[in-house]
């Protein structure tokens, strides 16, 4: 099992931003860059060629949104938290994860995987400010 955190501070207040992580309908616009689809309450995304992830919103709070990995190289968790500071928001995702097989579950580990990761979450972070 593997846990990865990635925070970033936004020029958005925490009212707005709660309207967008909490509405998964809108994450098909957010996370455009992805081919993502929203169907039946569940996310369906392509993170890299060749692979499709699902995630299903499992329990919704007032400034968070935990899923769940329904599809995917890997099992596990992923959750956004918010909180605010003043006009800003801190926006953090949080992961939980392990792969299905020994060489995901390797991956999963590596730096590449890790800073690809980081890499893509404070790029959705940052369009918060302006979607």
């Amino acid at each position: 099992m593997i846990s990865l955190n990635v925070e970033y501070k936004i020029f958005r207040n925490i009212k707005s931003t709660r309207k967008i992580i909490l509405n998964i309908n809108k994450y098909k616009n957010w996370w455009n860059n992805f081919n993502t689809k929203v169907i039946n309450n569940t996310i369906i995304f392509s993170p890299f060629p060749l692979t499709t992830v699902e995630l299903q919103p499992v329990k919704i709070e007032s400034n968070s949104i935990k899923f769940k990995y329904t599809k995917a190289p890997f099992v596990g968790f992923g959750t956004w938290t918010l909180t605010s500071s003043g006009p800003q928001t801190l926006v953090s995702y949080s992961i939980d994860i392990e792969g299905k097989k020994c060489f995901i579950n390797f991956l999963i580990k590596t730096p590449v995987f890790k800073y690809k990761h980081r890499r893509d979450i404070i790029k959705l972070i940052k369009k918060l400010e302006w979607i």
